[in-house]
């Protein structure tokens, strides 16, 4: 047990701290990329394609509770490292998030319409998922009695969430200047889910009572949408759940699982050099089809010991049938039933506030106020930037971003231009590079566009 409980630490870990949206790329100026996070920005004045499978490779992860050097340390009595969990607790907050998200632009294009719209489309490959994890997660290492102070100990872990979805988005978006001070903009999106997997609830407590007595008090549901192989006992409960082989290259490509979202953003030009924006993305959802299975189970197991008059006599015989009844037992309290219903999901979506200020033609400055709410958990987010530029050839952006319990994150972003040709590579945690064991954070960006300007200049 205790093997099992070290690993799903370590999952946790690799997960969270190895691979959620840039920030940088909405300070840097030129690409059509920055419009990701607000759709009435107006990226170029002509005419673009981003690169087929090259236009925009994004991977981002954030473990809000501990890196990887929290967690495998330097052991003081050797030179070898060790798996310490008592400095890795003591990293945490009480309610702890990790988080991953992927993105492949398959393709994407825009051009401008006259002088007042502008039009794209854009074909996504994407993965989210996020996690909230409780600390009392790592105080079951503890166990269940304090003997110094000779009371219980108690573990609550029902703030535990999960939530993973991927799917191909085909985004439509239109942005329209409608005055000397305002922009809007709309991006459309027909969702075509490829899996998902959620913890609609979870509520688990294992209770101590003074006389030692241990309970465990649990009800919980997940649902997904991947194929499973189920078993069942003889009452019609089930008995084991494995991934089926079924699942394959084809399922990436399926178009039964339909969805929609928009995003929404406006821009206003406060004064010459200050311009203000917000949005909302990822405002909709997508209804689960194909393979849906609802697992879940209610009950409570009272722990009363183990009889060990056995070991201390000598006598052989009842150890085995006693684990075996303690497994039944368990079963009994935890019966796992299964639905096969169509459900919907969101896609964790974020509003956003921001502001730029044109401080020299050359130098501008930025904040950026992105905030998501997960499983009635708000998650903000701030970043600051610094922006340097060269006409359309190249332009820069040093960041600085604040994370939850992870308050210092050095991004930046470059994008160089010759010609048509554009490639562009932003991060917003720049140590994160030279230094992984340490970040609690990970993310970037890289791609290839071609700028066709509506307007022949020399660059």
């Amino acid at each position: 047990m205790y093997r099992i409980y070290i690993a799903y630490i370590l999952i946790l870990l690799i997960v969270g701290s190895v691979s959620a949206q840039d920030n940088t790329q909405i300070f840097l100026k030129g690409i059509p990329q920055n419009n990701i996070m607000n759709p009435a920005f107006r990226p170029v004045d002509g005419w673009y394609i981003a690169m087929p499978a090259l236009g925009g490779v994004q991977i981002n992860g954030e473990n809000s509770g501990f890196s990887w050097n929290d967690i495998i340390r330097p052991d003081a009595t050797s030179d070898s490292t060790v798996i310490d969990l008592d400095y890795a607790a003591g990293q945490l907050q009480d309610l702890n998030t990790f988080a991953t998200e992927a993105t492949l632009q398959v393709l994407g294009l825009g051009f401008s319409v006259r002088e007042h719209t502008f039009l794209s489309f854009e074909i996504n490959h994407r993965l989210k998922a996020r996690a909230n994890y409780p600390k009392a997660l790592f105080d079951l290492r503890n166990g269940n009695w304090n003997y110094e102070g000779n009371a219980p100990i108690n573990h609550d872990l029902s703030d535990m969430y999960v939530h993973g979805v991927d799917y191909n988005e085909i985004a439509f978006g239109w942005s329209r200047i409608l005055n000397s001070k305002f922009t809007i903009g709309a991006r459309a999106k027909i969702i075509l889910g490829v899996a998902h997997v959620e913890s609609e609830y979870v509520d688990a407590k294992f209770i101590t009572e003074e006389n030692s007595l241990v309970s465990l008090q649990s009800s919980m549901a997940v649902r997904t949408n991947l194929p499973l192989d189920i078993g069942y006992d003889d009452e019609g409960y089930v008995s084991s759940v494995e991934l089926s082989d079924s699942f394959g290259a084809d399922d990436f490509l399926s178009t039964k699982n339909k969805g929609f979202a928009f995003d929404f953003g406006v821009t206003y030009q406060a004064t010459e050099k200050l311009l203000l924006g917000a949005s909302v993305i990822d405002v909709g959802s997508i209804s689960w089809t194909t393979e849906t299975t609802q697992l879940s189970t209610s009950g409570t197991f009272l722990f009363e010991g183990v009889d060990v008059s056995d070991e201390i006599t000598g006598e052989e015989g009842g150890e085995d049938d006693y684990w075996a009844q303690l497994e039944a037992d368990f079963k009994e309290a935890f019966k796992v039933e299964d639905a096969n219903e169509v459900y919907s999901t969101g896609l964790m979506g974020n509003f956003n506030v921001s502001a730029f200020y044109q401080f020299q033609p050359w130098l501008n400055f930025g904040v950026l106020s992105k905030n998501y709410v997960i499983d009635e958990l708000f998650l903000p987010e701030a970043s600051f930037s610094v922006g340097l530029s060269h006409r359309k050839v190249i332009s820069s952006a040093i960041t600085y971003t604040m994370k939850k319990n992870a308050p210092s994150n050095l991004g930046t972003g470059i994008s160089v231009r010759a010609g048509a040709f554009q490639f562009y590579a932003v991060t917003d945690n720049l140590l994160s590079l030279f230094d992984p064991e340490n970040a609690q954070y990970v993310n970037g960006r890289i791609g290839i566009n071609l700028i066709f300007d509506k307007k022949k200049e020399e660059l």
